[in-house]
């Protein structure tokens, strides 16, 4: 449920665990890299100190990150139409 990722701690540890319920409920952003990707993504998690999160993909673009191109067919498919 939404209410289970609202804050920045219950989002982080959905990124650790790839929690197949947190997909649609937010993305997070690279700071180093000016990425942005879905919470179940494979990539190597990324440094706290270096992830923000942003309620949907829109609001990752118009923060100025992009997404993520190596994995954009299965990572993305669902936030880019």
């Amino acid at each position: 449920a939404m209410a289970s990722y609202l804050t920045k701690s219950s989002r982080w540890a959905a990124l650790e665990a790839h929690d197949p319920l947190a997909d649609g409920n937010f993305v997070y952003c690279v700071k180093t890299t000016g990425i942005y990707c879905r919470p179940t993504c494979r990539a190597r998690l990324a440094r706290r100190a270096n992830v923000v999160f942003q309620d949907e993909a829109s609001a990752a673009q118009e923060a100025g990150f992009r997404r993520e191109e190596v994995n954009v067919q299965s990572c993305v498919r669902r936030f880019i139409s």
